[in-house]
Order: C-alpha cells, then sequence, then structure tokens
C-alpha cells in the first residue's frame, strides 16, 4: 500500500510553541513529517530528532525532510527508546519535544489492520512484531471484555466479547470482527461501539498508553531546564495519561489547551477531536 500522507493538525498552533527554541526538539511521532517540516521552515536555529516505529513513515519522512538534512535525524524505533536515539547521537540533553498521537491516513486506511472501513489483516499491530488474531485466539472472553471495557470505554464490552468468542473460527479480517461487533450491540449504537473496540484493540496491541507513560516518565530527566513541550491527544485515555504526568511533576508547567478552528475541522475531519497541550518543564 502507498504510504497515505497525514494532514498535520493545528501546524501553526504547534509552530507558536517552538519558533523561538533554539536546539534539540524530538518528534516523538513523526509520521509523515508535517510538523517538523513546519518547524525546520520557521526556525532556524532547531534541530530536529524524528522517530516512529511505523516504517513506511520513516521512508517517507526521511524523502521529504532530505533539504533539511543537516538538521534532521530519522529513527524507525518506538519512542520509548529516545535515550538510546540520543545515546547514538552523543546527545545528552533536549531542548523540546512534541508528539501526535493521532493514527496516520496509512495507518487508519488499513495498511496494519487497524480500520474498520477497509478489510485486512487481523493485525493491529503498528510495528509488525505482534498480532491481535494470535493474542485474542488465547484469551477467555472475560479478559477480551476488559480489553474493551479499559481501552475502549465501551459499555457494550461484555455482548461484544461474548460474540467475538463464540464466533472466533468465522473473524479472520478487519471486515469480519466489525460485522461481528455490529451484530451484538444495538443498531443505534453500532458505528460507535464498532470505533471504541477497535480503538481498544488497538491500544493494547501496540501498548499505546503504558508507552506514553514511559515516554514522558523518562523524557521529564532528559530535558534542558526552559525546555518546550507541546502533546496532541485525540481521546480520554490518552488526556488521562497527559494530566496525571503534569500532575506528577511539578516542574512541568502547562501554559494552555488549544483546539483546532472551524476551519481546520471543515478541511480535516481528523482534527475534530485533537486538543494541543503545551507548557514548558522548569
Amino acid at each position: 500500500m502507498e504510504y497515505k500522507v497525514h494532514i498535520p493538525v493545528m501546524k501553526e498552533k504547534v509552530g507558536e510553541i517552538f519558533k523561538d527554541i533554539k536546539g534539540i526538539v524530538v518528534d516523538a511521532t513523526i509520521g509523515s513529517g508535517g510538523h517538523s517540516e513546519y518547524l525546520l521552515k520557521i526556525n532556524k536555529d532547531i534541530r530536529i530528532i524524528g522517530v516512529d516505529y511505523h516504517v513506511s513513515a520513516v521512508e517517507f519522512v526521511k524523502k521529504r525532510l532530505e533539504p533539511f538534512k543537516d538538521r534532521v535525524h530519522i529513527f524507525h524505533t518506538n519512542f520509548v527508546n529516545i535515550r538510546d536515539v540520543l545515546k547514538k547521537l552523543s546527545i545528552n540533553k533536549i531542548n523540546g519535544f512534541f508528539m501526535d498521537l493521532g493514527l496516520s491516513l496509512s495507518q487508519a486506511l488499513g495498511e496494519e489492520g487497524l480500520s474498520y472501513t477497509v478489510d485486512g489483516p487481523l493485525s493491529f499491530s503498528i510495528s509488525g512484531d505482534t498480532d491481535l488474531r494470535q493474542v485474542l485466539g488465547n484469551m477467555s472472553t472475560h479478559e477480551i471484555e476488559e480489553i474493551i471495557r479499559k481501552y475502549g470505554e465501551e459499555k457494550y464490552a461484555k455482548r461484544i466479547a461474548k460474540s467475538i468468542v463464540e464466533n472466533w473460527s468465522d473473524i479472520t479480517t478487519t471486515v469480519k470482527l466489525k460485522e461481528i461487533i455490529e451484530r451484538a450491540v444495538p443498531a443505534r449504537s453500532r458505528k460507535k461501539s464498532v470505533m471504541r473496540t477497535f480503538q481498544a484493540f488497538r491500544i493494547f496491541i501496540n501498548r499505546e498508553i503504558d508507552n506514553i507513560r514511559d515516554f514522558l516518565a523518562l523524557v521529564t530527566e532528559i530535558v534542558e531546564r526552559g525546555s518546550r513541550w507541546a502533546i496532541i491527544t485525540y481521546h480520554s485515555l490518552e488526556e488521562r495519561v497527559v494530566k496525571e504526568w503534569i500532575k506528577r511533576n511539578p516542574q512541568v508547567k502547562m501554559d494552555g489547551i488549544l483546539i483546532p478552528d472551524d476551519d481546520e475541522v471543515k478541511r480535516n475531519r481528523a482534527a475534530r477531536s485533537a486538543r494541543l497541550r503545551f507548557g514548558s518543564i522548569e
């Protein structure tokens, strides 16, 4: 599948946050590189270290940011490995970091079996090192229910889990999974239940919430005083982790929360639930 470019959400607002930074900024979810490209254009004193564990994204962004190659380092790895990345570059401290926790368009279109609108393999793994079908096949109804309830906040989790187990032999693709979920819930709830269940499995398989929490814990230790940070979240589970990080670390200061304007949401529906928190680390 051809890599689909992710439209950067609130690009100009992110630019305002980092426009005066001199030094190294980690783009922990570099994706298509839209935010980083913009930062490199508006701030000649910034250097970007970009990481992403989506291999197609890394291949794409290396080409996109080629004009800035003297100020950019790109790595194919999970952001929880940022300390190892910095070690390879002989860097001890950074001057800021950015995270956009949304899916790229390629992921949303089913490249890793994440989409319920396009038929794909029942993988859900962005890195490709695990497989949802194999994992769920060894789980009980109760364990599957807990995943859907915890990471999808889905009120019909018990019904959906029961239906998945009862129809397991038929669930071989994302569309088959979607159909099983739809049959398990009332008609009025089908769309949201499918979306929440897919979200739950994606978060679980990729350890998304745990990885965000781990990254924030370690990045606090590798930033210079006065560093800037910005994080775009898209759902309550991500927001909860960020709020928890701010609360537990008094040196982390939040300056505010921004949302996309109406024009941006019209141009890019994926931005409608985005929340941009930003601040400094003193």
